[in-house]
């Protein structure tokens, strides 16, 4: 399963940035979602879709049925049915888009047992962050959270992105997606502006915040380790360093039920935006940096 994602005509910006920063961004044609036989390299089945699409489509089977879920314009969550490689739109599946006011498009949406979780705000927004989940059986079930509302805004980033919503300022910005813990029944989210991460319980009565902690980054979360002794494991970009325009940063491992600091590295390379640590084999970790050097990070006792 493939999407096409498209950058502006004459934009010489490459990776995360071409999204972000080209003149008019979103001056580009409706993304394509395309199905291919994985042994031919064949296409089977080619749409388009209505807008363009930026995140990742998400594929999982939910009663027996393959569905691949993406976000179309703001926030609007829509499901195809998958069959023999051919989509299906699911238009009984519809849930409501985000109600808050200045949201931007999210990342991609993530499966969570019986639900899909996603955030909005993956270019820089106008409107606080909001986090929501929407049940797979029923789309009418659909929980909202702005988790971030009331964490101000470092002096720094607020003058750094005093223009980045559109001319007006930012007070919002996470271009990655949430990192989900079925499990344990927890997801993780980042708010780059706030210069937070966090962690949130997810049950059938709605989205609950487990932890808060003061770290930056711009990359994916990972989560190693057994179910009973899970570690986060994220980036952390210096305070005097803008994200985004970042040189240098450090991997942090945490606790990923209390969010307390396990380990630190020392100062490394910046990671590629909008990337993510890859993990390795006992509790190492593999940092592609945006020099295009590849670093390994093993937590050690003190």
């Amino acid at each position: 399963m493939v999407k096409s994602l498209y950058r502006v005509a004459g934009c010489t910006m490459n990776g995360p940035s071409a999204l972000l920063n080209c003149p008019d961004a979103r001056n580009v044609p409706a993304s394509n979602l395309i199905s291919v036989d994985s042994k031919t390299m064949q296409v089977i089945d080619k749409i388009t879709l209505p807008a363009f699409a930026g995140a990742r489509p998400s594929i999982t089977r939910y009663k027996g049925v393959d569905y691949v879920y993406l976000l179309e314009k703001t926030s609007n969550a829509v499901r195809y049915s998958v069959k023999d490689g051919k989509f299906t739109l699911d238009t009984s599946w519809t849930p409501a888009a985000v109600p808050y006011p200045n949201q931007t498009t999210g990342g991609s949406l993530i499966v969570m047992n019986d639900w899909i979780v996603g955030a909005t705000n993956s270019i820089p927004a106008a409107g606080a962050l909001t986090v929501f989940a929407i049940n797979q059986g029923d789309a009418s079930k659909v929980f909202y959270l702005q988790p971030y509302v009331k964490d101000p805004i470092p002096p720094l980033l607020s003058k750094a992105f005093a223009k980045a919503a559109g001319g007006a300022q930012a007070v919002s910005w996470a271009d990655m997606s949430l990192e989900a813990d079925p499990e344990n029944g927890l997801f993780y989210g980042v708010e780059t502006l706030a210069r937070k991460v966090a962690a949130f319980k997810l049950t059938s009565s709605g989205i609950t915040p487990v932890w808060k902690k003061t770290q930056t980054t711009t990359e994916w979360a990972t989560l190693i380790g057994p179910k009973d002794r899970r570690i986060w494991v994220g980036t952390d970009i210096p305070g005097a360093e803008i994200p985004g325009k970042s040189k240098t940063d450090r991997v942090v491992f945490r606790d990923a039920a209390t969010g307390r600091e396990l380990a630190r590295s020392a100062r490394v390379s910046s990671m590629t935006q909008g990337s993510a640590i890859q993990p390795g084999y006992g509790g190492s970790v593999f940092f592609p940096s945006a020099n295009g050097t590849l670093i390994k990070v093993t937590p050690s006792p003190k």
